[in-house]
């Protein structure tokens, strides 16, 4: 596909709509997040005190648009304006582009309004787990406790399964994404429709297979060499 197509009297580029990446919290969609910046997608991440090794994997500007209606401090209609807005600014850049937050698991339908055929990256895990997985990445100061992150995890789930029916969604499951799956990377870039340099798929294998979860989850034997054996051999095929 070229990188620009007419539809009727409007220039449409090849990425006019982004990668949504959704999930229940936000552990499993920051991880894919950062995947994605790795295969060359514009992620826009939230740096998070000046540290690069706390970088939060959501999308700035949507995050924050999010909270402020979430918060009651933003009408609808200013949000659809900020997200028009967001998105043109995003497609002109003629590069492929993800959306990535937990908060979208709680309103989708204003986000997913907006746009034709987005690609969908869901996250999957259980309420239970996700519930599990919030807890321990939330500090105690918080006041979380396990009913009230069930009954989130629960609620969003059920809001994710109502609003993505119809949608294109490829299910990845947690374990493949907190284990760091070789064939993660593999699905990604097919469902996608991504073209990454040998470099970058090189890499964002390497770094998706081999390194520590960055949750403290460890990276099994299997998983890292199988992870290597995708680029080589994804490389190979696609004569890169």
């Amino acid at each position: 596909m070229a990188l620009w197509q007419r539809e009727g009297s409007v220039m449409l580029s090849r990425w006019y709509d982004p990668i949504l990446v959704v999930g229940i919290e936000r552990t499993l969609p920051a991880r894919l997040a950062a995947l994605l910046g790795t295969l060359g997608v514009d992620v826009h991440p939230v740096p998070l005190h000046l540290d690069a090794e706390v970088t939060r994997w959501e999308d700035y500007e949507l995050r924050k648009f999010l909270m402020q209606i979430l918060s009651g401090q933003m009408s609808l209609r200013t949000f659809n304006v900020r997200v028009a807005i967001l998105s043109e600014q995003r497609r002109r850049m003629g590069q492929p582009w993800a959306i990535a937050s937990s908060y979208l698991a709680d309103i989708p339908l204003p986000v997913l309004s907006h746009y034709l055929n987005p690609s969908v990256l869901w996250c999957q895990s259980t309420p239970r787990d996700a519930a599990d997985l919030l807890l321990s990445v939330q500090p105690a100061t918080t006041g979380w406790d396990p009913s009230d992150a069930l009954t989130l995890c629960t609620k969003r789930h059920q809001t994710l399964t109502r609003w993505l029916e119809g949608y294109r969604v490829l299910d990845i499951s947690s374990d493949a994404i907190l284990k760091g799956r070789g064939e993660v990377i593999e699905q990604i870039t097919e469902f996608c429709g991504l073209t990454p340099s040998t470099e970058e798929l090189y890499q964002s294998a390497v770094v998706w297979t081999a390194s520590p979860g960055e949750y403290g989850e460890e990276k099994d034997d299997a998983a890292v060499d199988e992870g290597r054996g995708y680029a080589h051999v994804a490389c190979e095929e696609e004569g890169r």
